[in-house]
């Protein structure tokens, strides 16, 4: 993991791609709001994972696959330590834990047009292996909630 030795003046970015995503139910979700700051929409590459009640990703410079999600601007170094505490990251959780989290690269779509501008933020990357979980083939977790509660609704 990360330590969090970030300076005061210091812009700390985070891209989210499941339960932390605006608009998706938590208990995170008040705290965030007050909290954080939305950037925009973009993707990192990789893989995601439904994990059951939430989803799991696995950065992968040399992937294909898209992860989706948003780029959000934290309020602060103590943002991130309350954050890895909710994803169980420190000194008081057991290792390995489930997330790791690390820096990647950030393609972050640019308002208005069909390009990506490119910028380094904090990740949690899933630490275990996936081989029992279902890939989420679109890699936008948003969208696959969506649907898996539709298709509930229609049996």
């Amino acid at each position: 993991m990360c330590p969090v030795n970030i300076k005061n003046d210091e812009n700390i970015y985070l891209f989210v791609y499941g339960t932390l995503l605006s608009n998706v139910p938590s208990r995170m979700e008040h705290f965030l709001r007050n909290n954080t700051k939305i950037i925009g929409q973009g993707y990192v590459l990789g893989r995601l994972y439904d994990l059951g009640d939430y989803p799991g990703a696995i950065y992968d410079i040399n992937s294909k696959n898209k992860i989706y999600g948003e780029l959000i601007e934290l309020k602060n170094k103590h943002t991130l330590e309350t954050i890895d505490n909710y994803e169980e990251l420190g000194a008081q959780w057991p290792e390995p834990t489930e997330y790791m989290r690390i820096m990647v690269t950030v393609h972050l779509k640019i308002s208005n047009k069909n390009s990506y501008k490119r910028l380094t933020a904090f990740f949690y990357n899933y630490n275990y292996p996936v081989s029992e979980w279902d890939k989420i083939d679109s890699g936008n977790y948003k969208e696959y909630v969506t649907q898996q509660t539709n298709t509930k609704k229609t049996l």
